[in-house]
């Protein structure tokens, strides 16, 4: 212009990326020398993105991991991060924006983490030193889960010790306990939870509310996927010493006896063996005797003619 100054406005800079936009401007002076200048603006026409996808290898114990971006150039690390149930954190490092703006890195092995949900954070920096991120989920199963147990009852203090292991449980999951005895009566054992190692156990637990007999414990937990882990194991209670009583009365006019008596330890339904012998060493059975409830047998008007 007249004045020497120049403009020109509204020139499409849609080609150019986001960014730094730098300028540079010549002429030449009235004597041919050559006279220059520049300057710089910042674009950020376009948001920066970027999406990650993740897959396990539940077999292999390894990830692919893979994402796009949007407004990031090619060259630019991205970090990404793995984390898996417990808490545990694995870095996976190496990976750059290609120039269609993806990334990905496969088989990294993942085996150091714990089963359960392995999440991936993925950022990068866009054009304009803006953080985009975003995260992924997918499951490991690459260990089967598993639990023991094991029971051992004291016949003299009626107290039981329960001890176990597990595989690819959490620690602090509870363990469920539950005791039967012989009779069916039924005992929860609570407040058991899995160690930092695996195991986990329970001492003198107080069990004189049930039966002699077979004991067994049922155990049961959740693995890191979810899955119900069980076991079982049984040991016998011999806490009270069984006995027997037999009261005889015979009614001479009917020719007939009444036998009754009581019984500890022993339990009800069991079939009581009854046996008359008279002074000539003649033998009668009495079948059908059985013991209730409370302990107790009897049957009367036994004919013993």
């Amino acid at each position: 212009n007249d004045d020497g100054s120049y403009s020109i406005d509204d020139v499409d800079i849609s080609g150019l990326v986001d960014g730094d936009i730098t300028v540079n401007a010549s002429a030449d002076d009235r004597n041919g020398n050559s006279v220059t200048d520049s300057a710089t603006d910042n674009m950020d026409a376009t948001d920066g993105a970027l999406t990650v996808a993740l897959t396990v290898d539940d077999n292999a114990e390894t990830a692919n991991i893979s994402g796009s971006t949007t407004d990031v150039a090619p060259g630019t690390t991205v970090t990404l991060t793995l984390t898996d149930s417990a808490g545990n954190v694995q870095q996976v490092t190496g990976v750059t924006v290609n120039d269609d703006g993806s990334y990905s890195i496969d088989d990294v092995d993942i085996s150091g983490l714990v089963d359960g949900d392995i999440t991936v954070n993925a950022s990068a920096d866009d054009r304009n030193g803006n953080s985009v991120t975003d995260s992924a989920t997918d499951n490991m199963d690459a260990t089967d889960g598993a639990l023991t147990v094991a029971l051992t009852v004291d016949d003299n203090a009626e107290t039981a010790n329960i001890s176990g292991t597990t595989t690819d449980v959490a620690p602090g999951t509870t363990v469920t306990l539950t005791l039967t005895d012989s009779a069916g009566n039924v005992q929860q054992v609570t407040g058991v939870t899995v160690n930092a190692d695996g195991t986990y156990s329970i001492d003198g637990v107080d069990i004189s509310g049930l039966v002699d007999g077979d004991i067994t414990v049922n155990a049961s937990a959740d693995d890191r996927n979810g899955n119900s882990v069980t076991d079982s194991a049984t040991d016998n209670m011999d806490a009270t010493d069984g006995a027997l009583t037999v009261a005889l009365t015979v009614d001479d006019n009917a020719e007939t006896a009444n036998i009754s008596g009581t019984t500890t330890d022993v339990a009800p339904g069991t079939t009581v063996t009854l046996t008359l012998t008279d002074s000539a060493g003649n033998i009668q059975q009495v079948t059908g005797v059985t013991v209730n409830a409370d302990g107790s047998y009897s049957i009367d008007g036994v004919d013993i003619s």
